[in-house]
């Protein structure tokens, strides 16, 4: 690339431009108020992920297997002219001005929380541990008098497979590996009631054991998707035939409201980005699932990339709101 390229920024501004965003079957036009902005003063922007994430400065737009949703929030605010740079560790500091903590695991070291306070402003800087067991309301303890079905799932978020990632690496590369004693389990299995649940599944400390809770649909079960960047949001109801329900099942979805319980759970955990998981059960909000790193699945990566914007308006209303930028 050109090193002699004006930033998308500042061309707007030079020539007064109108930033064009396709959306379906329309094309919503929206005007970048850039002109009454000083290019030097935008943000500094560095993303901290974990030591062992495909996740470099070099490829953070483009090549990595994980498709992170916020690659394409990136995207549109480099386009604005924000800097954007990636810190692999918390030791290996960049200076900045906001800092979003992106570490794809489910626990975080102290370190990373240190490094994260180091800046002005620092986005999930305090989201240290997201495991069920401190996320989800519907584990169960083990004299739950809970009498209907239950699933058992990996304590850490997404079976365990970005900590297997990073063990994979560390092990590749001679290193020690950051998540011992690991267990994966795919995939999730259903039991009628707790006591049908194998032993050594049930005393696994590495395991969680929830009750079995789908939203009931008429066309199969449903889940609830809340995704949030500061005051930027969107709640989906995706619904499947499957009992578990996964992206690449669904056969509808439809927007609903986010009650106000679970916007007090985002409030106790101290998110101000990534995605809830819930369900609606008996008339109550039941929160199963917190991420701080949500991914961009395959069917739903173009609407992502048309929708960036509105998730980097809502970045820049977070850090304006905090006095940077």
């Amino acid at each position: 690339m050109c090193s002699n390229r004006l930033p998308f920024a500042t061309v707007l501004r030079k020539y007064n431009f109108t930033a064009m965003c396709k959306c379906g079957n329309s094309r919503d036009i929206r005007t970048i108020d850039l002109l009454d902005r000083d290019i030097d003063s935008m943000a500094k922007i560095v993303l901290i992920t974990h030591t062992y994430d495909k996740f470099t400065a070099r490829n953070y737009l483009f090549a990595y297997k994980r498709k992170y949703l916020i690659r394409y929030v990136l995207r549109d605010l480099r386009k604005r002219g924000h800097k954007i740079a990636v810190m692999a560790g918390p030791d290996n500091h960049i200076p900045g001005d906001v800092a979003l903590l992106h570490a794809d695991c489910s626990v975080v070291s102290p370190e990373y929380v240190e490094a994260a306070a180091r800046f002005p402003f620092a986005i999930n800087g305090t989201v240290a541990d997201i495991r069920k067991s401190v996320i989800s309301d519907a584990v169960m303890s083990p004299d739950s008098d809970w009498r209907g079905p239950v699933i058992v799932k990996t304590d850490l978020n997404g079976m365990g497979t970005p900590e297997g990632l990073h063990n994979f690496r560390a092990r590749a590369q001679g290193h020690p590996l950051p998540h011992p004693n690991l267990r994966i389990l795919k995939p999730y299995e259903i039991y009628p009631s707790l006591g049908d649940v194998p032993g050594d599944l049930r005393d696994d400390p590495r395991l969680v054991v929830e009750k079995f809770i789908p939203e009931p649909d008429p066309d199969g079960y449903a889940i609830r998707n809340w995704i949030f960047m500061g005051d930027h949001e969107k709640c989906m109801r995706n619904v499947s035939r499957s009992r578990i329900v996964k992206g690449l099942e669904l056969i509808r979805q439809e927007p609903v409201e986010v009650p106000d319980a679970i916007r007090e759970r985002r409030r106790q955990l101290g998110f101000e980005y990534g995605k809830f998981d819930f369900v609606i059960h008996d008339g109550a909000p039941v929160l199963l699932d917190a991420n701080r790193t949500p991914m961009s699945p395959r069917p739903m990566r173009k609407l992502h990339a048309r929708n960036a914007w509105k998730y980097a308006d809502g970045f820049e209303r977070l850090i304006a709101k905090a006095g940077i930028a």
